[in-house]
């Protein structure tokens, strides 16, 4: 019996050391070039695909010890049920013999007591030629549209019920493409491979590419198993789809005080006022970026824009913002938006305390408001004699009871307040300060 061979290869040209094994009961005679073969799946009712790169002078036979009194048949596109009678079979040295056999076809071997059926796939009816790829000359947005020129339509083979099947060719089409790393914040040019089951005249890339490159297409997994693979090396493109990203960072997250008073939910704003880092990162084609602020989601009433890059931004009003970055090419053909941005401003509040103990116990030890929302803010403390002992205009710094770098006695003290809230909310509040200290804890 004859071996057949299967050989894994990596690239064009390149070959692994073959495995060969024996094909059970089927082998082959006069073929000039070693047989592919694979078992299909279950639901294939067939045994075996096998895949000759000619039938010139090529038979087939079955070892008579594995199948006696050997009837042959063959089928099509109608499937199993109605195989067709082989008369032509050889019976030669202990072998059943059919000396010609027609390609992409199913056939089935059976005795009395065993079946075998398998489809043959003449490859020089489905032979794969490249002749040229190219870009078409029309692209879209959201795909790269790519022309080839050449042989790659699908191999077609039928199951023992009739239902087509085809047999992927595995052509490897590669390209450098952009993708957006969310670790790093950054577009990284990758190298991507996409196996094709078969071409037509044109190829469809989505999501479509976004930096320079050229197209490389090879195979396919027959001729690369022949040793004898095709390889087309496409020109470069220019980027016409695009593609941008975007990010947010609140700048004040690391000066937020204790004395601020917070929502329990996760959004961007919250207490004004709030200044957030917006940051876009686009692809090679993307000529210019715009970034839009609006008071409603569908961005009807735009209220700011801006031609650049990267910009910061404090929110000082009241209420909800929606901020995103568009992207566009040259000619203005294509447009892509990044994400939409909810900033939350809420409304304002601003609590006094009118008691607190500067002993240095750690509790109570410094006066300071509690707010929320204040955008201006200004504070005086003045002893009985109105003589004033301290002033700030931050909501978030407080009194820690000194006055010329030392402890004030025990007593009241009055403090004046005037603030605006992000809201437009004025706040014009006075009142008492009690100082007290604990008899327990020294000054």
């Amino acid at each position: 019996m004859l071996l057949t061979r299967i050989s894994f290869i990596l690239g064009c040209g390149c070959m692994i050391n073959a495995i060969n094994v024996f094909a059970d009961e089927v082998s082959f005679m006069g073929n000039h070039f070693p047989v592919f073969d694979m078992i299909p799946e279950k639901s294939t009712g067939l045994d075996k695909i096998f895949v000759l790169k000619d039938l010139e002078d090529v038979s087939i036979c079955v070892d008579v010890e594995e199948f006696k009194n050997a009837k042959w048949s063959m089928f099509g596109n109608m499937g199993a049920a109605y195989a067709v009678p082989i008369e032509n079979v050889l019976n030669i040295d202990k072998k059943s013999m059919l000396p010609s056999i027609s390609g992409n076809k199913g056939y089935i071997v059976e005795s009395d007591s065993k079946k075998y059926i398998f489809w043959i796939v003449d490859y020089s009816t489905n032979r794969f030629e490249i002749n040229n790829i190219s870009f078409d000359n029309y692209q879209d947005c959201e795909s790269t549209i790519i022309e080839f020129d050449g042989s790659a339509y699908p191999i077609y083979y039928y199951t023992v019920n009739g239902r087509q099947e085809i047999l992927s060719r595995d052509i490897k089409l590669s390209y450098n493409n952009l993708i957006w790393n969310e670790d790093y914040n950054r577009f990284d040019q990758l190298p991507l491979i996409k196996n094709l089951s078969s071409i037509s005249k044109k190829i469809i890339l989505v999501p479509p590419m976004y930096c320079i490159s050229n197209i490389k297409i090879s195979g396919d997994r027959f001729l690369e198993f022949w040793d004898s693979c095709r390889m087309w090396v496409s020109r470069n493109n220019n980027p016409y789809s695009i593609s941008i990203e975007s990010t947010v960072i609140n700048l004040d997250a690391e000066n937020n005080t204790d004395n601020e008073i917070k929502d329990n939910v996760d959004f961007l704003g919250g207490s004004a006022p709030c200044t957030l880092l917006f940051s876009s990162y686009a692809t090679d084609g993307v000529a210019h970026v715009e970034w839009q602020m609006s008071d409603d989601i569908d961005f009807q009433n735009i209220s700011y824009r801006l031609n650049e890059q990267d910009f910061e931004y404090t929110f000082t009003k009241e209420g909800t913002t929606y901020v995103r970055c568009i992207g566009s090419n040259a000619d203005g053909s294509c447009s892509v938006y990044g994400k939409t941005y909810v900033v939350n401003v809420g409304t304002s509040e601003l609590k006094i305390p009118n008691i607190f103990s500067p002993d240095g116990d750690g509790i109570n030890d410094e006066w300071k408001v509690a707010y929320r929302s204040i955008i201006d803010f200004q504070c005086w403390i003045f002893d009985r004699q109105g003589h004033e002992l301290f002033y700030c205009d931050n909501p978030a710094v407080g009194w820690n009871g000194r006055y010329n770098n030392k402890i004030v006695k025990p007593g009241v003290y009055y403090y004046v307040i005037n603030a605006i809230g992000s809201d437009g909310k004025h706040y014009k509040k006075s009142g008492d300060i009690n100082i007290i200290f604990d008899r327990n804890i020294g000054r």
